[in-house]
């Protein structure tokens, strides 16, 4: 008579030559997921850039359509930045989440890590701001006179500089 636990047991168990193949799947497939996950942090950090450009034509845009100013404040320290009425200092909304344009890459789970270098600069200040006519100037409402910029920087990816030119404020990302 066969011992039925015995016959069960050998069923559960492994062998070596089994577990051996298992690490070594295991290995593989580790091997062709870590670059990806380098790709999904390189794109993440490509939307930041995306939505920063597309966050300052908006101001502009707002700029124009309502005959206000509008200020895109950066603060480097804290990595954020927003986009604020410049006479009352209230945020603009969003047009797709219809929150405060603030946008914090400190706190915000999509682009956390994303840092905003110190050397923002529109005319000397780290603030653009856009008149009625859509002009950039500079946080004391002088026309800006030389491009200027914002720095992003994640890990060890190049990092991204917006650029905004005097007069026309074409927005370039680079």
């Amino acid at each position: 008579m066969i011992n039925s636990h015995a016959i069960r047991s050998k069923k559960l168990a492994l062998s070596l030559v089994e577990l051996v193949m298992v690490m070594v799947i295991i290995g593989i497939l580790a091997v062709v997921a870590i670059p990806r996950v380098e790709v999904f942090y390189n794109i993440k950090f490509h939307a930041a850039a995306k939505k920063l450009v597309s966050d300052i034509r908006y101001a502009q845009n707002i700029a124009i359509s309502k005959h206000v100013n509008i200020t895109v404040a950066f603060t480097p320290a804290s990595d954020s930045y927003s986009v604020i009425y410049t006479a009352n200092s209230t945020s603009l909304r969003d047009p797709f989440t219809h929150s405060s344009m603030v946008t914090d890459y400190r706190t915000d789970a999509q682009y956390a890590g994303i840092d905003i270098l110190a050397n923002v600069s529109f005319g000397g200040t780290p603030s653009l701001r856009f008149d009625w006519q859509g002009i950039p100037e500079d946080a004391n409402g002088n026309n800006i006179t030389v491009t200027g910029n914002v720095v992003l920087r994640y890990h060890d990816f190049d990092d991204i500089t917006i650029s905004v030119t005097p007069q026309t404020a074409r927005i370039t990302a680079r």
